[in-house]
């Protein structure tokens, strides 16, 4: 799921989203031709959730303007070539 919904996620924003651990299961023959079975469990991971503070539009103002001139400069240079 891209989008999470504002009930799933923690009423503490800054703590992460948590991932549940995984099982995995799996069936192993011996040399003596003794079928077993395994199960194998994983742990659980916090996952962080990034977070909008107050330099992020002063970050997408200086990458928009940086790219912006970009293009208005290799545009220019190329129209104005002999």
């Amino acid at each position: 799921q891209i989008i999470a919904v504002l009930q799933e996620l923690p009423a503490d924003a800054s703590r992460g989203v948590d991932v549940w651990g995984g099982m995995l299961r799996y069936t192993a023959v011996n040399e003596s031709e003794y079928i077993t079975e395994r199960i194998i469990y994983t742990n659980g991971v916090l996952l962080p959730v990034p977070l909008a503070d107050m330099s992020m539009p002063y970050n997408v103002i200086s990458i928009t303007s940086t790219l912006l001139t970009l293009f208005v400069g290799s545009m220019f240079s190329l129209l104005t070539r002999p």
